[in-house]
């Protein structure tokens, strides 16, 4: 028999996914060297002896600008906390055929999760896979999450887990990634999720 409060902390772990899944995963900014291209130094002449210059059109016109100063975002005060606390890594293995599922890496904010918290999860894959899901079963439920794919290879999911009940916490849940590439094959990794 199941006992009732690992059969409710399921439901409520897999509504808490589900809940999270809610806000989408963000997109990639630019790095501060894509942004815009940057100007190049602006020199000056010596004092000594005035070189003549040829006419010159008002755009052509050099104009002094403020040294750069450098921002709050370019020198951080106290290290970032790390994005993922949880890594799954599989073990090496041959380069595998164009159109074979693997899971090569699963990134977790944390394996211990203490809700209301944020939940982060990077999948990275074969580029043969099309979808990543995540699911939870207990003896006649499972439930699962679609993990959106950011590009190939590459799987992002950010979202929340809102307050559980207390008979809920301190329960340790299988929690299994499923790959699926496109001829229909997949491959899946089972890791265990902690609500305390």
């Amino acid at each position: 028999m199941i006992a009732p409060a690992a059969l409710v902390g399921a439901t409520v772990l897999a509504a808490a996914i589900v809940v999270a899944q809610a806000t989408p995963a963000p997109q990639p900014e630019p790095s501060p060297t894509e942004a815009a291209p940057t100007a190049a130094p602006a020199t000056t002449a010596p004092a000594t002896a005035p070189i003549p210059t040829p006419s010159a059109s008002p755009t052509d016109v050099p104009t002094e600008t403020p040294a750069p100063t450098a921002t709050p975002a370019q020198q951080p005060t106290t290290p970032p906390t790390p994005r993922y606390a949880f890594v799954y890594r599989a073990s090496p293995q041959p380069i595998p055929p164009n159109d074979v599922p693997v899971i090569a890496e699963i990134d977790l904010n944390g394996n211990a999760l203490t809700p209301p918290s944020p939940l982060h999860v990077r999948v990275l894959t074969s580029v043969a896979v099309v979808s990543v899901y995540a699911q939870t079963s207990l003896s006649f439920m499972t439930r699962s999450i679609q993990i959106p794919k950011a590009q190939p290879g590459l799987f992002l999911f950010d979202g929340y887990i809102p307050d559980v009940p207390s008979f809920v916490r301190n329960h340790t849940f299988a929690v299994t990634f499923v790959a699926t590439a496109a001829n229909g094959t997949t491959a899946n990794v089972t890791l265990p999720l902690r609500l305390n």
